[in-house]
């Protein structure tokens, strides 16, 4: 694995900085950490009154709460796709799916009954995932995922280790130096869910907050996760060049601009005409 991550200096905090207890949006869990990205020379010389962070969480939960749903939901079209594709084999029209339902078009229209009995099974998938989709990133990790091809989970993989996955980036190994340099595994940031700190808590995390002392504070509440007897600090900074590298990712989710898409036919208008002169 890529060593991204380096000890910090006591009482210091900057950008590429991974704190824990960090608030997430819609995954909170106490074990979520937050990556400082504002400006070194904004957090060094408290150019501002809040700094802004990205939530990073474990491996696996991200794998249960961001990719598997993606992946079910795509298998879900893949599994209509191939009702609509068997009711058309069997001269149906595939619009009687939505018109009258996935069940009476499979019973109705398809009489053979070996692709029938394919239809259905596709159909019992549906109903599965969509009781799946229900369900939080802890119950999908307990049930597995068995109606999800090992190959899509595999290329979802894949992509994040090269960190093709827009939208987030993989830290191979997160390194708590501060607790005897514990290993916490691989971690993912959040490259589009941007949250704030004050700037009064991070000189806080310098030295290790106690949340003891903040529980009923509603300005630390928003940026940390606090529970009693625990503590919030700095457990390691990401490495140059990768605190560049996710800064250089994260302004890309920002700066694009769209337009409209070129026309389908201008390739070949450039390639016969513009350049063979056909």
């Amino acid at each position: 694995m890529r060593d991204m991550c380096e000890g910090c200096s006591i009482n210091s905090i900057t950008q590429g900085s991974i704190f824990n207890h960090a608030v997430n949006e819609d995954y909170n869990d106490k074990d979520d950490l937050g990556l400082v990205i504002s400006a070194r020379c904004d957090v060094a010389n408290k150019k501002s009154e809040k700094f802004s962070y990205l939530p990073v969480v474990n491996l696996k939960k991200f794998v249960f709460s961001v990719v598997a749903p993606k992946l079910l939901r795509e298998q879900a079209n893949n599994e209509l796709n191939k009702i609509q594709s068997l009711v058309l084999n069997a001269d149906g029209d595939p619009e009687v799916v939505e018109l009258y339902g996935i069940e009476t078009a499979i019973k109705t229209v398809i009489e053979n009954e070996k692709n029938k009995n394919k239809a259905l099974a596709a159909l019992e998938n549906i109903d599965k995932i969509e009781s799946l989709l229900k369900m939080n990133w802890n119950e999908l990790e307990q049930l597995g995922l068995d109606v999800i091809p090992n190959k899509s989970f595999e290329k979802e993989i894949k992509n994040l280790s090269q960190n093709k996955t827009e939208g987030y980036f993989l830290i191979d190994q997160v390194k708590d130096f501060n607790d005897n340099n514990k290993v916490l595994g691989p971690h993912v940031v959040f490259l589009r869910e941007i949250h704030h700190i004050k700037a009064s808590i991070c000189e806080e995390l310098k030295t290790g907050l106690l949340h003891d002392s903040f529980l009923n504070d509603s300005s630390v509440t928003k940026s940390l996760q606090l529970e009693q007897e625990q503590m919030s600090y700095v457990l390691c900074n990401i490495r140059s060049p990768y605190i560049e590298l996710i800064m250089q990712r994260f302004s890309n989710l920002f700066c694009r601009i769209g337009v409209k898409d070129p026309d389908p036919n201008l390739a070949n208008e450039l390639n016969n005409v513009h350049v063979w002169g056909i």
